[in-house]
């Protein structure tokens, strides 16, 4: 039998030690008693396993960093080793060889996961290699916030090999408008992990907000923006609201991009606290939570208020009805209608017991739909290396010995990814 090209002969013997007793204790002398015998007997060496590379735009607490550094815990807790890596670390590195390099130094097949439409740049490069890459958009595309936004001029990109992951069938379509020959994309919705929002919410806030016992707390989660609409939402519902109910006050969590203009008699009813690492805890104290937004895909902040048991009034935007079920597990508005979403406050504030039964709908939702062990089982479910495909768009390697899933892994891993050979179509 024509000895395998790649073979870990020297852990083969680590694990056989009765074949180095036998006078077995050399490269030839190992690969023709695994070809002759060990494959009959079953004997073990360490096999090609996966690593996975997941490259995040930034560094922060913003949704799609946080789920990324989520996807990063999921597969940990599952077993598979991660390398998590930020753009401005990889911007001007040859990031192909880098990834190559790891992956040889540890015997692992390469996977590797570019977060938001911002990495275009480390995509594009990587859809010139053989590495396998998918690409996780979070991102919504409309006049206002167009491709060029996120460097992006012209949608090539987005052309195989490179695989999109959306994160909801909105959102996939919203971007086909746009590039409508993407092929073989992927849909995993955001998920999070109910154990670590049980600790998270249970956290001392990092700012004090006072609330008095008679307080109606609203809540508007995310970064202080045009595209949160922060400013009309206090211009156009909370001043009314606040005109007829005095114990309502407004709390604003996330980063702060704008300066916000506040009439005065009405500051010390806006509580503006600014970016944190842990907003649950304010999602916790509240007792109703706004989203307001012009443009959204799929919030983590609805997710966390779900699981809290927190009533969410949102913009009908982006993929938020495929989140909420008007009038049953939260309620929508359309964009800047500023009389719906006033009416259903009102309808929140006066009824405890609305506010009650709409939380814990919600939080079944979050339960049935969006804890991560349900949601992100997908990702352990992605294609990987396809070793009878790479056997068939290489067939030189039939006629040398790699023949089976093993061989196939490690002749790719140590020689087909520095040769570039195919592994799609």
């Amino acid at each position: 039998m024509t000895a395998p090209l790649f073979f870990n002969w020297i852990n083969y013997l680590q694990l056989n030690q009765d074949l180095i007793e036998q006078g077995i204790n050399a490269e030839e002398a190992a690969i023709a008693h695994y070809n002759k015998y060990g494959m009959k007997e079953g004997r073990n060496y360490t096999k090609v396993k996966k690593v996975v590379f997941l490259i995040s735009h930034e560094d922060s607490h913003t949704g799609a960093c946080n789920v990324l550094k989520n996807v990063k815990k999921f597969y940990e807790n599952n077993d598979i080793p991660v390398v998590m890596l930020f753009l401005y670390q990889v911007y001007n590195i040859d990031i192909a060889s880098y990834i190559k390099n790891i992956a040889q130094k540890n015997g692992c097949f390469p996977i590797v996961i570019c977060n938001t439409l911002v990495c275009s740049s480390i995509v594009r490069k990587l859809s010139n290699s053989n590495i396998l890459t998918y690409w996780y958009i979070h991102e919504w595309i409309d006049n206002q916030q167009p491709f060029n936004v996120f460097g992006i001029n012209d949608t090539d990109v987005f052309n195989p090999p490179i695989i999109p992951i959306f994160i909801s069938k909105m959102s996939c379509l919203n971007i086909k408008q746009y590039v409508p020959n993407i092929k073989n994309e992927k849909i995993i919705y955001n998920g999070l992990s109910k154990q670590f929002l049980q600790n998270k919410k249970n956290e001392t806030p990092e700012k004090e907000v006072h609330k008095n016992d008679n307080d109606v707390i609203i809540s508007i989660i995310g970064s202080v923006c045009p595209r949160k609409n922060q400013q009309k939402f206090i211009n156009d519902v909370f001043y009314k609201c606040k005109d007829k109910y005095e114990n309502v006050k407004l709390v604003l969590v996330g980063q702060i991009h704008i300066q916000l203009q506040i009439n005065d008699e009405y500051k010390n009813s806006i509580i503006i606290v600014g970016e944190v690492k842990n907003a649950l805890p304010y999602i916790n104290m509240s007792d109703i939570i706004v989203s307001y937004s012009k443009n959204e895909v799929f919030p983590l902040n609805i997710l966390e208020s779900f699981y809290c048991g927190k009533p969410v009034i949102s913009s009908n935007v982006g993929s938020i009805d495929e989140m909420i079920i008007n009038n049953e597990n939260g309620f929508l508005f359309d964009c800047d209608d500023y009389n719906s979403c006033l009416k259903y406050l009102h309808n929140l504030i006066e009824n405890i017991d609305v506010r009650q039964k709409i939380g814990e709908n919600g939080k079944n939702t979050f339960l049935e739909k969006y804890d991560e062990n349900i949601t992100f089982q997908e990702f352990l479910k992605l294609p990987e290396f396809d070793w009878k495909k790479y056997l068939e768009l290489n067939h030189d390697l039939v006629e040398a010995g790699v023949n089976n899933e093993e061989l196939a892994k490690y002749h790719y891993l140590y020689c087909g990814i520095n040769e570039n050979r195919k592994i799609f179509t």
